[in-house]
């Protein structure tokens, strides 16, 4: 096999036809064995990627809808206490909500608008 790898082609010409077909098979078989070897490496790298980007993803989506959430908490929150101090004050509610948070701005406060 290292004669296959040492030798150009010119030198197996000097072997019988028996050797020079017995090295160019060994040859072949290592250089197939190599090469499996390398395709099965490119394929661990790239599903590996695959999976990395998809983790990297996941992790984005969770840190905005976290983000969402919080946004969300602190307008319910003003919301109660707006609604809370209405009708402690025997104020309209509505009125409350629309001064403390604000009607209009509700459509563009929701993430999934």
């Amino acid at each position: 096999m290292r004669e296959g790898h040492a030798s150009d082609a010119h030198q197996l010409g000097r072997y019988s036809e028996h050797r020079r077909r017995a090295i160019l098979v060994a040859t072949v078989l290592d250089l197939e064995a190599r090469l499996t070897d390398a395709v099965l490496d490119m394929a661990d790298k790239l599903i590996g990627g695959l999976f990395a980007n998809a983790r990297n993803a996941a992790r984005r989506r969770y840190t905005a809808s976290a983000s969402d959430v919080g946004r969300l908490m602190r307008l319910f929150h003003g919301t109660i206490e707006a609604l809370a101090a209405a009708q402690v004050g025997d104020a309209d509610a509505f009125e409350a909500v629309d001064d403390a948070v604000g009607w209009p701005s509700q459509p563009r406060r929701h993430p999934r608008s």
